[in-house]
């Protein structure tokens, strides 16, 4: 009977520890246990691997039979070169491909990716990414790493609850800031067409009217688009939006700060966001 060759994810499964998903043991076992667990999104890793380096088919044209399909092999990518790139460029087709070639590189790379994940989580950058868009601005992700930064010197979160809602208050604040100048500055270029003017010349018509068709031309190849005015008042509608977010977000912080505290001996007690005390006789 002929041997069957084990996938990817049947590769890093047999690296995990007896309880795939626990937390305790090295960091090589999470990162084993972390594969084992993802084999769903391995397996479909594996089944776009061949689209990706797989042999692609080329049209080429012969001088005497024609047009032709040739098929041009793509070359693998090698093992070691891409464990080396970097953790936020990985996805789990390059896993499928490590697990396939040495299912240590592939929990190599995941710890790796696990490590840099955590460092932007702990960092902010996680969080200001989220809401940079497709032309992120160092100086945007400079004020939200510094707005963070004061919120945390601020409220001072005591775990990581209250850290993610730091961070879901500067987003909060960022998106609030972003719809306020939409609000203000909002313009419609494409919708300005150049107005005919009284006596005006015939070359200046005609060049009036080359900008009006291409106006006409721009305008066909966009999706349906709103007015100046509706587009300030959806910006203003988001700005409304995004206050209660930040309202909500700072009335779940200070419902965190609520403790009640059994005291059972007199004495001095220094009360500090606590809300409710209860005393009892010792």
């Amino acid at each position: 009977m002929a041997k069957r060759t084990a996938s990817p994810a049947e590769s890093a499964g047999a690296m995990a520890p007896t309880a795939p998903g626990a937390s305790t043991g090295t960091p090589a076992d999470r990162a084993a246990a972390d594969l084992a667990a993802l084999r769903p999104e391995l397996e479909r890793g594996q089944a776009a691997e061949h689209s990706r380096y797989g042999p692609k088919l080329v049209r080429v044209s012969h001088p005497t039979e024609g047009e032709q399909l040739i098929e041009v092999p793509v070359n693998p990518p090698d093992p070691e070169r891409l464990a080396a790139r970097r953790p936020d460029m990985l996805d789990f087709t390059d896993l499928a491909v490590l697990a396939k070639a040495d299912p240590a590189l592939a929990a190599d790379a995941w710890q790796r990716v696990r490590e840099a994940a955590r460092r932007d989580l702990e960092a902010g950058h996680h969080a200001a990414r989220r809401i940079e868009g497709s032309s992120p601005r160092p100086y945007d992700r400079a004020a939200f790493l510094e707005l963070r930064e004061a919120l945390i010197a601020e409220w001072q979160p005591r775990g990581a609850t209250e850290r993610l809602l730091i961070d879901n208050l500067t987003q909060a604040f960022m998106m609030r800031n972003s719809w306020l100048w939409q609000s203000l500055d909002y313009q419609d270029p494409v919708s300005e067409r150049p107005e005919p003017r009284p006596g005006e010349q015939p070359h200046e018509r005609a060049n009036r009217e080359r900008e009006e068709e291409h106006c006409r031309r721009m305008e066909a190849m966009l999706p349906p688009r709103i007015t100046t005015v509706e587009a300030t008042d959806r910006a203003t509608t988001m700005v409304e939006q995004w206050d209660r977010m930040i309202i909500r977000t700072v009335r779940a912080l200070r419902e965190l700060r609520k403790q009640t505290v059994v005291i059972e001996n007199h004495g001095q007690v220094n009360v500090a966001e606590i809300q409710q005390v209860n005393v009892q006789s010792g």
